[in-house]
């Protein structure tokens, strides 16, 4: 996950299910309008693991 934070690109990375607790607090820090990135996303499909496009939310 990445996003903006005070003219900051910041970038927070994971690896497995679910979010880090670094996500927890940009997400809690974001403000209407700000955009957040996911990317190089894996998930578990019947033929085995595979990537899929990310996505970017802006935050009402």
């Amino acid at each position: 996950m990445s996003m903006n934070i005070n003219g900051v690109f910041v970038d927070a990375p994971a690896s497995g299910p679910g979010k880090t607790g670094q996500m927890s607090d940009m997400l809690n820090k974001a403000k209407p309008g700000t955009k957040i990135l996911i990317e190089q996303v894996k998930v578990q499909a019947p033929d085995g693991v595979r990537s899929i496009p990310g996505c970017v939310i802006k935050v009402k």
